[in-house]
Formats: structure tokens, sequence, C-alpha cells
């Protein structure tokens, strides 16, 4: 059983990075991982309607999927990089590049914050968003695009979704162990990513006098 890390690199108006994924175990080659999590993109993103492509602007981009082979301590020892061009297809404009809504994961049969996960996606449009929330329509088309994502997943042998704690947690956990995922869900209430908001830089008036 070896560890993988998945990520979707992108850019927002061809210049700021932002990148989406999640953690797994499977025992199938990195080959075939890797090519297992392209075409579970690709369906994540170009479905006609539900598609990611569908509820964004031309300024979010898809650049490439790249897959980690890792250690046990979760080290890359190997990886996969696959090539795109994808742009969003939505015509109106994208809103605020801090807006991430997430996909939420989670282990039922534990709530300890070790058993949790989340992917971060990149901005949607202006009118995926109401009073500062995702509409309904948008959250159900993200669903129905991310259980054709996670059905394609289940297809590699030995899969599992993983998180793992890098010290020891309240569990008594060694570091590095991996934490079984089974659940998600996502929320209509969009999250902040600092990371990719702090890269914007700002454009300043005129001076004016005191």
């Amino acid at each position: 059983m070896a560890n993988f890390r998945l990520r979707v690199n992108g850019l927002l108006n061809a210049s700021l990075k932002w990148s989406m994924g999640y953690d797994i175990i499977s025992t199938a080659a990195l080959a075939t991982v890797a090519s297992t999590f392209d075409t579970a993109v690709g369906t994540l993103w170009t479905t006609a309607v539900n598609g990611i492509q569908q509820l964004s602007a031309s300024d979010v981009t898809v650049v490439n999927t790249t897959v980690y082979q890792t250690n046990a301590s979760w080290i890359t020892t190997a990886k996969t990089l696959t090539p795109h061009a994808i742009a969003g297809a939505h015509g109106t404009v994208t809103t605020d590049y801090g807006s991430s809504p997430f996909v939420f994961m989670n282990n039922p049969a534990n709530d300890s914050r070790s058993f949790r996960g989340h992917i971060k996606l990149p901005p949607l449009t202006q009118d995926q968003y109401l009073n500062g929330l995702l509409i309904n329509a948008a959250v159900t088309s993200l669903n129905t695009v991310f259980q054709a994502f996670f059905t394609t997943m289940k297809g590699l042998a030995g899969y599992e979704v993983v998180s793992f704690n890098r010290k020891t947690n309240k569990l008594g956990d060694a570091p590095f162990t991996n934490h079984q995922l089974t659940n998600y869900t996502i929320s209509d209430k969009p999250g902040t990513q600092r990371v990719r908001k702090r890269k914007a830089l700002a454009t300043f008036s005129a001076t004016g006098t005191l």
C-alpha cells in the first residue's frame, strides 16, 4: 500500500497560482493512479452543465494534474505530471479570488480532527453566489460531479481517502498515521483561501493631499 498526494494546479488571471487536491492510499502503481486521477478530473471539470468549467470564468484555468507518490512520512519519492489547458466557460465575472468553495471530508465513526479533510476549489463566477452564499444550483452541480469523480477514483485497487497527523495526536497516534475518510459534503458557505488572496497585488489611486 502506497501513499499518494493528488493535486490539480491552475492559474487565476494567467498569473496567480491555485491548487486543490487530497490524499489517498492505494495498491495501484503510480502510472495507474495518475491516469485514473486525470480521467476523474476531466469528468469533474468538463462535464456539460454541472462541471466546474461551467461554473467558472475564462480567467480560471487548469494547467496540470500532478500525482506524488510518497514514503510513509509523506515525503515525495516520485511524481507524474499531466499538462492541461482548460479554461472556465461561464460568461460572467469571477468573484473574489480568495473565495473558495470547500468539499469537507470526514469519517462519521470518529469525530476527531485527525479524521477530517477538505478540498479547496477555485473561485466561481459571481452569479453562483447570493448574499455571500453559493446558490442551491451551484451546490447541486458540484455534488453531482464530485460524486462521479469519487466513483471513478474508487476503481483504484485498495483505494482509501486519508488524512494524517504530523505530530502525536490526542488519540495517541504516532506522527504520519493515516486515518480513513469515508464521507464528503459541500457547504453553501464558501471559505477564504488566504494564500491566493495574498498573492493578488493591490492597485492604488492617485495620491491626494492632506
